[in-house]
């Protein structure tokens, strides 16, 4: 595990990444309340896989437009389980 403190690991994560101001910034809002353990697999994931941090961006912000509507939080369950299943079968090939 690396030494640094897990703010400047997200920070590099989240400079490293392709994401403009406001979306680093949506994701500092969310992780200033995550806890420890989410915030090292938001590190170990995005800091290996940073091509996976807009879609993941994306569906940050499709949940947090979706608010209450039960409707729309099952079309991004939907659409998360299509792409992890996509994922999964593109890494089996």
């Amino acid at each position: 595990m690396d030494a640094k403190p897990l703010d400047n690991r997200i920070e590099e994560t989240l400079s490293r990444s392709s994401l403009n101001a406001q979306d680093q910034s949506l994701w500092r809002d969310r992780l200033s309340v995550a806890s420890e353990k989410y915030l090292n697999l938001f590190i170990d994931l995005f800091s290996k896989a940073p091509e996976l941090l807009p879609q993941a961006t994306q569906t940050l912000k499709d949940k947090v437009a979706a608010g209450d509507s039960l409707e729309k939080w099952m079309a991004i369950a939907k659409r998360e389980y299509q792409e992890l299943r996509d994922v999964l079968q593109s890494n089996k090939e």
